[in-house]
C-alpha cells in the first residue's frame, strides 16, 4: 500500500506515515529533551536564620 493511501485512509499526512515507518518498534518516543541545556545548582543548605523551636513558631501555643 503506498504511503498516500495509508495516509489518506488513516486520515494522517503521508509526513507522518514517512515517519511510522522509519520507526524500530510500536512504543512511543520520549518527549523528554535529550540533553539539558541548563546547569543545575547543587542543594543548598537550609537557613541558620531559620529556627524551630517553639518560640519562633506561630503554629505552637507557647
Amino acid at each position: 500500500m503506498s504511503e498516500r493511501a495509508l495516509a489518506k485512509k488513516h486520515g494522517i499526512s503521508e509526513t507522518t506515515v514517512r515517519k511510522w515507518k522509519r520507526r524500530h518498534s510500536i512504543e512511543d518516543a520520549s518527549h523528554r529533551p535529550r540533553t539539558l541545556h541548563t546547569t543545575l545548582q547543587p542543594p543548598r543548605k537550609a537557613s541558620s536564620s531559620i529556627s524551630a523551636s517553639p518560640s519562633t513558631c506561630p503554629w505552637t501555643s507557647s
